[in-house]
């Protein structure tokens, strides 16, 4: 279980593990069996992100510059790793032809025009809808935002591979324990988020079925297109989510009396 959470950090995040503890990054390698901890792992991303913003507020700066520097602070620690895989299904999908072209155009080194766009609509998205959060509320919700996102992330993995050659063939699909284990967590956050208030029973009923949805249409969406879900579509959702998840928890606190 410690090799799964350290392979889940090597995977997921730029943080500096020490040599002694993992060996190398490359050889402790990321299996699906790991996929139970990514939500922890979103976790940790989630409360270093959130200890950014409170640290901001705390030095009295502009809720605006708070909220960029806490998502900044996130994209570090991941090494865009995530909005890398949006930039490239956004340039995927601008594009016609068969499975084949739309990966070649996925797999190029280059951000296209669709995949510029999309990063700065989420970004902005994210930015915007932190910045009007209260800043233990923006904590909350960073954290909550981290984890349960990767849940969502996460159930993708048991869709058929798009390609034998990318990075979530090579992990492997979680087993159903492992799969089950990792939803499960979504179930206790959500929970969770009840109890700190981040949404109501109904809105927290919404966003469940909106994300479903949503995963759903990028499922259909991948299989269309590629003929399968890959790491690029994973990170995709990641960020489907994210948006998603964060938008709830400002309406539900706007609406909160």
């Amino acid at each position: 279980m410690i090799r799964d959470l350290l392979a889940s950090i090597g995977f997921f995040t730029r943080f500096p593990l020490p040599a002694w503890l993992i060996g190398d990054r490359v050889a402790l390698g990321f299996s699906g069996r790991a996929y139970w901890a990514v939500p922890l792992v979103g976790l940790g991303i989630g409360a270093v992100s959130g200890g950014v913003f409170v640290l901001a507020h705390w030095l009295n700066l502009p809720p605006l510059l708070a909220a960029i520097l806490a998502v900044v602070a996130g994209l570090i620690i991941t090494g865009a790793i995530h909005e890398d895989g949006l930039a490239d299904c956004a340039d995927g999908l601008g594009i016609r032809g068969d499975q084949a072209r739309v990966l070649a155009k996925m797999r190029e080194p280059t951000i296209g025009v669709f995949g510029t766009l999309a990063l700065v609509v989420t970004i902005l998205w994210r930015v915007l809808a932190l910045s009007l959060l209260p800043p233990l509320t923006g904590v909350y919700a960073l954290i909550m935002v981290g984890g349960m996102a990767r849940v969502g992330m996460a159930a993708l993995t048991r869709q058929p591979f798009a390609s034998s050659s990318g990075l979530h063939h090579q992990s492997g699909s979680p087993s159903p324990l492992i799969y089950g284990l990792t939803l499960g967590q979504g179930v206790l956050l959500g929970w969770l988020g009840l109890g700190l208030g981040l949404w109501t029973p109904l809105s927290l009923v919404i966003m469940i079925v909106i994300l479903g949805l949503g995963l759903i249409l990028i499922a259909r969406t991948a299989s269309r297109k590629i003929g399968g879900i890959n790491g690029d579509y994973l990170g995709g959702s990641e960020q489907f989510c994210e948006l998603v998840i964060l938008s709830v928890i400002l309406q539900s606190v706007r609406l909160m009396p």
